[in-house]
């Protein structure tokens, strides 16, 4: 069950394509917390998890990743990547 979820976009020249970004709702795995999370890249789906001490903690710990995931990405180097109009970030 998702937790959070935003649609980010890409613009190229051949036009835009939505970015799903999804978080679900952390639960526990065997005594830690597991957050598992996506994001739809035009070439290809992204999925993963981080673990916490607890829930809170998951889900933390995955927003990082998926802010760092994002902020790494090509299409972000390229200024391609939005939420908003293009160049608002």
């Amino acid at each position: 069950m998702a937790a959070m979820e935003r649609v980010l976009r890409v613009t190229t020249i051949h036009g835009t394509t939505p970015v799903p970004v999804r978080l679900e709702m952390p639960f526990d795995d065997y005594g830690s917390w597991r957050c598992d999370y996506s994001i739809g890249w035009p070439e290809g789906a992204f999925e993963s998890y981080a673990m916490g001490a607890d829930a809170i903690q998951a889900m933390h710990l995955a927003l990082q990743w998926v802010g760092w995931r994002l902020y790494t990405s090509p299409h972000h180097e390229a200024g391609n990547l939005h939420f908003g109009e293009p160049g608002t970030g």
